[in-house]
């Protein structure tokens, strides 16, 4: 497989001829990682160590600030619907002063975990991302798992997912019916230099990659793209209906 296959050509899914992607700088990535790193103050962070400082989502669930689950530590978040659940069944990541809203895993040692647990009813634990996703960035390792009807989704369009950034470890696991993991655009696994991306989606859960206006995104998902990348999706059971292509031409 080419190291920047699109799973939308491996299924045969035309891409849309209303946009034509533009892929954001590595140089604006980094950017954007050093902001994280020099305003902690600007950020929500669940179990923090060295400079990144501590914090919590409030009890409504919400941040308007950079949400950082394990920042040169290791940190957990969890929406979780179920009966034996926290009480929290709506989490809202809701930054726009950049392009990147969660981060999982951020910088060498640490270690990341998001956890959206849903009671088997489509939508009954959800996590809004207004920007960007990264599960494992900047050297760190971490972890996304959508299951039992829990809904990850990133609500800005031209907004991507990636599962593993440059020198990093990411997984995402989506499984179980009524599951969603839904990218504002293209969502990449195993992106940048030395990355190591995986995705598995299982038990009838669905992804989602969006087709976004203005050339933003042409809703592919791009498995090991960079240097030395490594992506691996998994779908069990035959669910070839496991992938879906928002389009939002208009």
């Amino acid at each position: 497989m080419s190291s920047r296959a699109h799973l939308s050509q491996q299924f045969g899914n035309a891409l849309s001829a209303c946009a034509t992607f533009k892929k954001t700088a590595l140089a604006a990535v980094l950017a954007a990682s050093v902001a994280v790193v020099a305003f902690p103050a600007n950020a929500t962070i669940i179990t923090g160590g060295g400079n990144c400082g501590t914090g919590a989502l409030s009890t409504t669930g919400t941040t308007t600030s950079q949400l950082i689950i394990g920042c040169v530590a290791t940190g957990s978040l969890e929406v979780n619907a179920s009966s034996a659940g926290n009480g929290l069944t709506t989490g809202t990541a809701g930054y726009t002063g950049g392009s990147i809203g969660l981060v999982s895993g951020y910088f060498t040692g640490s270690n990341g975990s998001v956890l959206v647990n849903g009671n088997g009813t489509a939508g009954s634990a959800t996590l809004n991302i207004s920007r960007a996703v990264e599960v494992g960035f900047s050297g760190g390792s971490g972890s996304l798992t959508v299951q039992n009807g829990g809904t990850a989704q990133v609500t800005t369009s031209g907004s991507e997912i990636t599962i593993a950034n440059s020198n990093s470890t990411g997984t995402a696991t989506v499984d179980g019916a009524n599951s969603l993991l839904s990218s504002g655009a293209r969502l990449y696994v195993g992106s940048f230099s030395n990355a190591v991306g995986t995705l598995t989606v299982s038990n009838g859960g669905k992804v989602q990659s969006t087709v976004a206006p203005g050339g933003f995104s042409d809703g592919a998902i791009v498995i090991g793209a960079g240097s030395n990348a490594s992506g691996t999706v998994t779908r069990h059971r035959r669910e070839f209906d496991a992938f879906h292509k928002r389009d939002h031409c208009g």
